[in-house]
């Protein structure tokens, strides 16, 4: 178990220092050696930093494979459950929906990645994150796509996205 550890330990180090490449390399050979040992711990640590950085390289299809692999032996790690959960966004609600543009997209150390929505009506931007609409969704967000979002009021007045699509005219692009 030791190897997996350094390996992980070492990706983690990498990537904070920007070299995505490599860092991958060595979380990915940490994620093996701690599936061949069937090492729930180590897959609860290593899982969530490798998925992270594939989906914002944009390798979503192998984030999603290497999740589901982990969830296999290690189906009750709340760590590896949390990252389905924002996979897979919010379940769908009967909350406001709105149209506007994303007007900003930023990171912060150590937490999920958010950002705000200017709306089509001038009302006061709208908050969201990626661990409410799910990482997958957050990384095909860019700055000045057109979006529809579900919001809701927070007890403080604030607006926030629980749900976030590309809007009408993004979608006919994607297409």
């Amino acid at each position: 178990m030791h190897p997996a550890k350094v390996r992980t330990a070492y990706g983690r180090s990498l990537v904070t220092r920007g070299d995505l490449s490599g860092g991958v390399d060595q979380l990915r050979q940490g994620f093996l050696l701690d599936e061949r040992n069937r090492n729930r711990r180590g897959l609860s640590i290593v899982t969530p930093l490798l998925v992270n950085v594939l989906v914002r390289q944009g390798q979503n299809q192998q984030a999603s494979e290497l999740l589901d692999r982990a969830l296999a032996i290690a189906p009750n790690e709340r760590a590896i459950q949390r990252l389905r959960e924002v996979e897979q966004g919010p379940a769908p609600s009967a909350a406001p929906r709105l149209t506007g543009k994303i007007k900003r997209l930023l990171e912060s150390m150590g937490r999920p990645r958010y950002g705000f929505i200017e709306t089509d009506r001038g009302e006061t931007d709208v908050y969201f994150s990626e661990k409410q609409i799910g990482i997958v969704v957050y990384s095909s967000l860019s700055v000045g796509m057109s979006v529809e979002a579900d919001v809701v009021t927070g007890a403080d007045g604030r607006r926030q996205a629980l749900a976030v699509r590309p809007g009408v005219a993004a979608r006919k692009l994607l297409r």
